[in-house]
C-alpha cells in the first residue's frame, strides 16, 4: 500500500530500481536521445522562418520535410545550416524532402 511507506523509503525503492543494469544508458539509447534533442532544438529554432517544416535527425543526418515545395533548395539548406549553427554549431548533413 503506497500510503504505508514513507517518502524516503519510496525514494530508496526508485533509486534502487533505476540503478539496475536494464535501466542504464546504452550507446544506442544515448544516440537516440541525442538525435531527439538536436531535432527538438532545431525544430524550436526554425519555427519562425519555416513553420510548416518537420525536423528529424537520423544517424547524424538532419531531415527537413516541407509541406510545400520550397523552390530554392540551396537557400533552404543555407537557412537550415544557419539555424543549426545557432543551436550549437553542430554540423550535420541536410536532406530535403518535399512533396
Amino acid at each position: 500500500m503506497v500510503g504505508a511507506i514513507t517518502t524516503e523509503v519510496a525514494a530508496e525503492i526508485i533509486q534502487h530500481t533505476v540503478s539496475q543494469p536494464q535501466f542504464q544508458t546504452t550507446p544506442e539509447s544515448q544516440k537516440a536521445m541525442d538525435n531527439l534533442l538536436l531535432a527538438a532544438q532545431v525544430q524550436a529554432a526554425r519555427v519562425q522562418d519555416m513553420p510548416s517544416a518537420r525536423v528529424e535527425v537520423d544517424k547524424g543526418e538532419l531531415l527537413v520535410s516541407m509541406g510545400v515545395a520550397w523552390g530554392d533548395d540551396e537557400g533552404l539548406i543555407a537557412k537550415v545550416d544557419q539555424i543549426v549553427g545557432e543551436v550549437g554549431g553542430v554540423k550535420v548533413k541536410v536532406r530535403l524532402i518535399s512533396p
